[in-house]
Order: structure tokens, then C-alpha cells, then sequence
């Protein structure tokens, strides 16, 4: 899946059906999105996070697999420091897990992550 990808998946989700995480802020999605693949259609299931700033939204977190995240932002708000305020706010517990899979001890390595990503 390509950041392009990604951006498109983000632009396809209507904020008011998202689950609200942070008002006004971030919102969880997993839902069946449509694709066309080798001339027929398909539907997949797909989970992520929509970054949303003054109601335009910026970015997103991908949910990749079960251990592993994608982070892409759209270029105009590169900079801005979007993903370092989400992380911020002190959210633990994302995607649905049971038990937490972002603390602030784990601040440093995404951060890091979210860097490479971009």
C-alpha cells in the first residue's frame, strides 16, 4: 500500500461515520473500503485513524497487519506538527485492542517510526 493509497483511503471516509477518538481531532475507521483489482471489484476490510484539523483532513495512521502501523500526512500539512499533538494527548489505546498499544513510553520509537514514514 502506497502513501497515495493511504491519502485515498483517508478521502473516502466521512468524518460523522468515524468513531471519534479526539473530538474534532482524530477519528477511528474500520471499515470495508471499495477497490478495483484485475478488472473486477473487490471489498477489504481496512482500519485506520483519520487525522482531522480545523475539519479538513490531513492525515491518517494505516493499520497494517497486527503488529505494524503506516504513517502519512498530506504534503500541505507537513510540518505543522499534527502527529506530535496527537500523540500528546495522552490516547493509549487505539484500533480496538484490549490492551494498550501506544504509551508515552512508546513516544520515542513512533516518533521515530513516524519520521522514515513521511
Amino acid at each position: 500500500m502506497t502513501n497515495d493509497d493511504i491519502l485515498d483511503l483517508i478521502r473516502r471516509c466521512n468524518i460523522r461515520d468515524g468513531e471519534e477518538l479526539i473530538p474534532g481531532n482524530a477519528y477511528l475507521f474500520n471499515k470495508k473500503f471499495r477497490r478495483n483489482a484485475n478488472g473486477g471489484i473487490t471489498y477489504e476490510q481496512e482500519e485506520l485513524i483519520v487525522l482531522v484539523k480545523r475539519g479538513i483532513k490531513v492525515g491518517g495512521i494505516y493499520r497494517m497487519g497486527s503488529y505494524d502501523i503506516h504513517v502519512v500526512m498530506d504534503e500541505r500539512f507537513e510540518g505543522q506538527h499534527i502527529m506530535s499533538d496527537f500523540l500528546r494527548t495522552g490516547l493509549s489505546m487505539i484500533f480496538g485492542q484490549k490492551t494498550p498499544v501506544w504509551s508515552f513510553a512508546a513516544y520515542i520509537p513512533v516518533k521515530n517510526l513516524i519520521r522514515k514514514s513521511i
